[in-house]
């Protein structure tokens, strides 16, 4: 272990709540390492405590009611730690955090307990008054029988914690294709054996919508309406949780009834009421609702019998995103009662975006992997994105496609391969493709559709990294 950010203090009592919480930080993907010495194989849990310390951010101190046996001991391995903790914050005012989690007591230190810190700071050269550095910081009382793990994380993640983290996280949020940054962002993303499983989506209607979804629909502004495709979902919140056994990701996502007009209107607001700003810091991993009416739906690659992945292109008769290229389906969720509470609503709804963009034919044979949902901070909008195996080829989809469709976008279908010459895998073809798409515009979520789709092909973290656009 030669780094990290946050340092975690205890004695055999706290080990447990320690690890948890290093678990928790891991789920939600903390931006930074964190040292809790249960895998000795990686480091030396007497020897590196001093020298991470040295260049932490933060110590989270877990108290249990043994944390100062030991201390008038050479060979104590947490008092050497509390040491440490307490010259860093001295010599790192501004920039070392100290976080104190009383487990299982009432009040901090005893007054034995108390005397017994004082009189090992003084045997080190420090002050008596130095003993506060570790029991009035940042103090959290948590009882490990009868108090919620959930409420005690959240609590030091999104009051305790150094913003910096996050400020950091949030700035580089934005989902990476290759060297290309984007505005997407991943709410949830699961890969291989943690694919999204629809049956674990659940939709949740939420009666009392944020405030400034009525003050952009009661505001007075010009834009184009839409006679169809009015009936959408607004996304208020999205819930994460696993499954207790299989630990499997589960979502719900809290939404509004709204429709399409709803969403350009939010659109044509976006410089005068500031929406771009306030898009931008919304943070995706804080339990808080998103702010304005926005609209769910679909972006899925269709990946071809014939090892092709299908592209289209917008037709100038769209309003948003005119004349861009895209992935295979872009469609959005329907909001009406009946269709929500169907047990298959959400493949349901991919099946009819491949039936009104791609082809009526063979639906029941399509193959479909959901890898996430995804936040697109440009226009705010909420996307499901995976992939579409289809057992049709590339003629077979020019000889179906949807008859009702703009003469255009069919004339631009673009089919492109992604293997070689010899059948292997090759990259070669999409990366030119993409590159071309990207100057005359290519969405960023599609982007993301376009990743789940090479990923669930087989190629590689490494080989997508690559990818210069």
């Amino acid at each position: 272990m030669k780094k990290t950010d946050v340092f975690f203090c205890y004695r055999e009592a706290g080990a447990q709540t320690a690890k948890l919480f290093k678990r928790y930080l891991q789920r939600i993907d903390f931006p930074g390492e964190v040292w809790y010495s249960d895998l000795e194989n990686v480091g030396n849990y007497k020897a590196d405590p001093v020298p991470l310390l040295g260049q932490a951010t933060c110590a989270v101190m877990f108290i249990d009611k043994n944390f100062t046996e030991g201390f008038s001991n050479s060979d104590c391995v947490t008092a050497a730690e509390v040491l440490e903790i307490v010259k860093n914050k001295k010599a790192r005012p501004d920039k070392f955090t100290v976080i104190t989690i009383f487990l299982s007591r009432e009040a901090g230190f005893s007054e034995e307990e108390a005397k017994t810190l004082e009189s090992l700071l003084v045997k080190n050269q420090l002050s008596r008054e130095d003993a506060q550095i570790v029991t009035k910081c940042n103090q959290v009382v948590f009882n490990t029988r009868k108090d919620d793990e959930q409420e005690l994380f959240d609590k030091l993640k999104y009051e305790l914690l150094p913003n910096s983290f996050f400020q950091q996280k949030n700035a580089t949020d934005g989902f990476a294709f290759g060297n290309q940054a984007t505005s997407a962002c991943f709410v949830v993303w699961g890969e291989d054996k943690d694919q999204i499983n629809p049956a674990h989506v659940s939709f949740q209607l939420c009666t009392t919508p944020p405030a400034l979804f009525s003050r952009i629909q009661n505001a007075n502004v010009e834009y184009q309406q839409d006679e169809q495709n009015n009936d959408a979902i607004s996304v208020v919140g999205a819930d994460l949780r696993l499954t207790d056994n299989t630990e499997e990701i589960c979502v719900t996502i809290r939404f509004v009834k709204s429709d399409h007009n709803t969403f350009k209107k939010a659109l044509a607001l976006k410089d005068p009421l500031g929406l771009d700003q306030i898009i931008y810091e919304y943070d995706i991993k804080k339990p808080v609702d998103y702010p304005i009416p926005n609209s769910m739906g679909l972006a899925f690659m269709v990946v071809t019998a014939d090892h092709k992945l299908l592209f289209t292109r917008r037709s100038e008769k769209r309003q948003i995103r005119t004349l861009e290229y895209d992935c295979s389906v872009v469609e959005g969720l329907r909001n009406c009662d009946r269709c929500l509470l169907e047990e298959n609503y959400l493949v349901n709804e991919i099946h009819r975006g491949y039936a009104e963009e791609v082809s009526k034919e063979r639906g029941d044979e399509l193959r479909i992997i959901i890898n996430g949902l995804v936040l697109d901070k440009q226009y705010g909008q909420w996307n499901w994105v995976g992939t579409i195996f289809t057992p049709q080829t590339a003629k077979d989809i020019l000889r179906t496609y949807p008859t009702n469709k703009d003469p255009y976008e069919k004339s631009t279908l673009e089919f492109v391969s992604y293997i070689d010459e010899q059948g292997n895998l090759s990259l070669a073809n999409v990366t030119a493709r993409l590159k071309a798409y990207r100057l005359e515009g290519f969405w960023d979520m599609a982007l993301a559709a376009v990743y789940s789709a090479l990923r669930n092909i087989g190629f590689c973290n490494k080989d997508i990294e690559a990818i210069a656009l």
